[in-house]
């Protein structure tokens, strides 16, 4: 399926075959549930959030915040983490490495898309990071892949 649309209906489609997409793709993996750090895609699947500075990327993650989220990741047993775009990935990186968890091989997209016309292929399919659809895509290629 393409990510070309002209229509209202078009764009429609490809919204109703992402939501299948990640019920079908990413549900069925059982670690996800406490994996998964990104708060749009979680909250709409019912995914528990948790990230060094929170849901906001506006806000600065303090000596506290670490601390909590490294126990968090030890506690529950996480072995991937995934850093953002939008975020610099150093303090994630800390905590992946205090907490001896892997940083995700794929960066996620959370507050910007990806460049218009910047194209990833992954299994055969290829879709622009730079359109809403894309982003949502690589996303859930990213997660798929690095909770594997």
């Amino acid at each position: 399926m393409g990510w070309d649309f002209s229509t209202d209906s078009d764009f429609q489609e490809q919204l109703d075959w992402m939501d299948e997409l990640v019920r079908t793709e990413i549900w069925p993996l059982e670690t996800l549930w406490r994996e998964l750090g990104m708060g749009g895609l979680a909250r709409a699947f019912g995914f528990e959030v948790k990230g060094l500075q929170g849901v906001s990327t506006v806000t600065e993650a303090g000596i506290k915040d670490r601390t909590e989220l490294v126990s968090f990741i030890r506690g529950r047993g996480i072995r991937a983490l995934f850093a953002e775009s939008s975020v610099n990935a150093k303090g994630i990186s800390a905590v992946a490495e205090e907490a001896g968890a892997k940083i995700s091989g794929k960066t996620l997209f959370s507050d910007a898309m990806g460049k218009p016309g910047d194209l990833e292929t992954v299994n055969g399919e290829t879709y622009d990071l730079g359109v809403y659809t894309g982003m949502v895509k690589h996303n859930i290629n990213a997660i798929v892949e690095g909770l594997k």
